[in-house]
């Protein structure tokens, strides 16, 4: 769907100082927001058990398997524009000043947002690990 709009779109791409990984993540953010919108009557857990398992990584499998649950499900009670940004920034390794052009605001506002999203994983990450329960998130 996101491949057909970019091809149906590209003659509308026009450089105005962004790059087209800016205007592609654009049209792909859009897309998600449109696909959100429609989705709401989907709960949170059949959001999560879409989302593709991450590939495992150095160290005890049952820790990592644990905390990758955890941050996932914390990722998951931001609100979406505080998970586009997370993402943006820390899985796609993408520069403020891009995830701001993509989201069409500016940078100081996404280090705001992208601020108060690292706060709020922080704060439910850590009364997880306090507790020892999953259901603390």
């Amino acid at each position: 769907m996101v491949f057909l709009k970019v091809v149906q779109n590209l003659p509308k791409f026009v450089d105005r100082g962004s790059s087209f990984r800016s205007w592609l993540y654009r049209v792909a953010n859009n897309a998600a927001n449109d696909y959100l919108r429609c989705a709401r009557r989907r709960s949170v857990k059949e959001l999560a058990a879409s989302l593709p398992e991450d590939a495992p990584t150095d160290g005890p499998p049952s820790f990592q398997d644990d905390e990758a649950s955890a941050l996932k499900r914390a990722i998951l009670k931001l609100n979406h524009q505080q998970q586009a940004i997370v993402a943006m920034r820390y899985f796609d390794g993408m520069r403020l000043t891009d995830v701001a052009a993509i989201l069409g605001s500016s940078p100081a506002t996404v280090r705001s947002q992208l601020s108060r999203a690292l706060a709020s994983l922080r704060k439910r990450l850590t009364r997880q690990s306090r507790t020892g329960s999953r259901g603390a998130l």
